[in-house]
């Protein structure tokens, strides 16, 4: 392993690590500006990651962000989120689930049951049922 790849992937990598374990914590212990700022930091983090498979980092970060702001009554800036992370991650089943509950925050029924058909194709078989909290 060379010197710069040992460099970039410890500053890199494990960067979105920290202000994700603290997002979850900060909820419910601080304000939960803190914990929607530390997750933006995250995504911030996670978009400068270089391709790779399998992925560096685990799961779309932007997840966590968008169900804190819908868990915050942010709809519009959750819908944001999702659709930005489904821009990346075409089909998530988990941005598919917030961009569906964040359009039905927002009274536009009709936007929001196409994305639930199509997270009900892309949840089809999963053994769980998902939830706001859950991301």
């Amino acid at each position: 392993m060379n010197i710069h790849f040992r460099t970039y992937w410890s500053n890199s990598i494990l960067r979105p690590n920290f202000p994700v374990r603290g997002g979850p914590r900060l909820k419910n212990i601080t304000a939960v500006v803190g914990a929607i700022s530390l997750l933006r930091d995250a995504v911030a983090n996670q978009d400068q990651l270089l391709y790779d498979e399998p992925a560096d980092w685990y799961y779309p970060v932007r997840e966590s962000l968008g169900g804190m702001m819908l868990q915050t009554g942010d709809a519009k800036g959750a819908e944001q989120v999702f659709r930005e992370d489904l821009q990346q991650n075409p089909r998530n089943p988990r941005s598919l689930f917030g961009l569906a509950e964040a359009l039905t925050l927002q009274n536009r029924n009709y936007d929001a049951s196409r994305v639930k058909q199509q997270f009900g194709t892309a949840w089809q078989g999963a053994d769980a049922s998902l939830k706001v909290e859950d991301l």
